[in-house]
């Protein structure tokens, strides 16, 4: 998988104060727009190149090889930054994967300099009772007004017998650079004694 050009667009555009309106595409009075698809086709898609030593399997790992996908984006320092869905283990399915957390930046929405290790992944923290394995997955980010990026993303368990199955978890974690992230688990955990935790 890919993230598509379009979607980029519609976050860049997101983005921008000044409306742009098309004839072949009207749009109401209170919709932004309209777009325009880029001839970029994919602004990101899987890095076989990229390296990092993961601490799960104790190993250096080709993270973004296989999946690049289900981004969050957020505005910092003039830069749209897009957090991204990785995930490694190319010639296994869907369920045996690990995903990860990449991180990339654009001034145009097409150009991206990605960095070159994920920016969140399982490793033995508090996040590690749910996310092993399985992984850190699908991120939505929003800034406080005190300048804290709080970010929802799933934390996928999983457990590989009899048969492989995951656990997803709505978790909670927290930066002030979207670089470095303190993990503080399932969102729900609490709540009702516990009732929605694993929902």
């Amino acid at each position: 998988m890919i993230i598509m050009p379009a979607l980029t667009v519609l976050l860049f555009s997101a983005c921008c104060s000044k409306k742009v309106q098309q004839t072949n595409n009207p749009l109401p009075d209170w919709a932004f727009g309209g777009f325009v698809r880029t001839k970029v086709n994919p602004v990101l898609g899987p890095d076989t190149a990229s390296v990092f030593f993961c601490p799960m399997q104790g190993r250096q790992m080709h993270w973004e090889e296989s999946e690049t996908f289900n981004p969050a984006a957020i505005v910092k320092d003039g830069k749209i930054v897009v957090l991204y869905r990785a995930e490694y283990n190319t010639a296994q399915g869907i369920g045996s994967r690990t995903s990860r957390l990449g991180y990339a930046e654009t001034t145009d929405g097409v150009t991206f300099i990605r960095r070159p290790e994920p920016v969140m992944y399982p490793t033995d923290d508090v996040g590690r009772r749910w996310e092993w394995m399985a992984g850190c997955e699908d991120p939505r980010v929003v800034e406080t007004e005190d300048g804290l990026y709080v970010m929802t993303y799933t934390g996928a368990e999983r457990f590989d017998t009899p048969t492989p199955y995951a656990i997803a978890r709505l978790c909670i974690a927290t930066s002030r650079d979207l670089i470095t992230w303190e993990k503080h688990g399932p969102a729900f955990a609490q709540a009702y004694g516990g009732k929605f935790r694993d929902a």
